[in-house]
């Protein structure tokens, strides 16, 4: 039985001495504090459960793994930006690109810089021919006037005879 109201109400009305009802209602309430746990008990429990839990985790988020790969695929994307725009100015291969960006000092401007290295990597570079593309002949006469007699359509046979 549990200590409560009804069982001490049903002791205290039985008929016997008044220390053997006693009796049974400390041995009751003995009873009922079989399961106790003291509060000190309890925040030692959790602190211990809270440890157990968190052995062998890092202690801040930049210390774990995902952390750390997210970190080098970040880093290999900017490389590979850095390599890819140093192609579109002119140099060569991806190669050379990845030389140049050890030589590229970040605080200056990387046009000036590259504009020293074509001097001084010239074989790294490539070749800009200033001359300007040649389509063919050069043009002459004028537009068409449509009201000539010897039009394009009259020639071929698109333009009605009146």
């Amino acid at each position: 039985m549990a200590l409560t109201r009804k069982t001490v109400r049903n002791i205290l009305q039985k008929d016997g001495e008044l220390d053997d009802k006693l009796e049974q209602i400390m041995a009751l309430y003995g009873a009922s504090f079989n399961d106790y746990v003291s509060k000190s008990d309890i925040e030692q429990i959790k602190k211990d459960a809270i440890d157990e839990a968190m052995k062998g985790k890092p202690n801040d988020y930049k210390e774990s793994q995902e952390w750390k790969d997210m970190e080098s695929k970040i880093a290999e994307y900017e490389r590979k930006e850095q390599i890819r725009n140093l192609t579109d100015r002119g140099v060569k291969n991806e190669k050379y690109a990845e030389m140049l960006i050890g030589k590229l000092d970040s605080e200056k401007d990387i046009d000036e810089q590259l504009s020293s290295f074509k001097e001084e990597y010239a074989d790294m570079f490539n070749v800009e021919e200033e001359t300007k593309p040649q389509f063919g002949s050069g043009t002459k006469g004028s537009m068409p006037q449509g009201n000539e007699k010897q039009s394009f359509g009259e020639i071929w046979g698109f333009v009605p005879k009146k």
